[in-house]
């Protein structure tokens, strides 16, 4: 079998090797796109942080998809609290 896209070309012997090479590029595929899509629905992120991870998974393919899947996806970002620059006595009333 012969693959024409653009100017380059894959040929392939054998039919398993072409069953494996598109399997494996529907799964990056469904996988890329279902990062994006949670990145999207993330509410705990600014404009900044999505455009940020979006440009991680983009640009570097595996390694940006790897680091999404096990820093980002399922952490839950705590409520920081603020620090106060003097210690408050609580025995007093307010």
């Amino acid at each position: 079998m012969k693959f024409h896209l653009g100017p380059n070309s894959f040929a392939a012997d054998d039919t398993f090797a072409v069953v494996v090479l598109i399997s494996f590029s529907l799964a990056y595929t469904l996988i890329y796109w279902r990062a994006l899509w949670l990145l999207l629905l993330r509410k705990d992120f600014e404009t900044n942080d999505r455009i940020l991870w979006f440009l991680v998974i983009t640009m570097a393919p595996f390694v940006g998809l790897i680091t999404f899947w096990f820093l980002v996806q399922g952490r839950a970002v705590g409520q920081v609290q603020p620090q106060a620059d003097e210690p408050t006595d609580l025995s007093k009333p307010s």
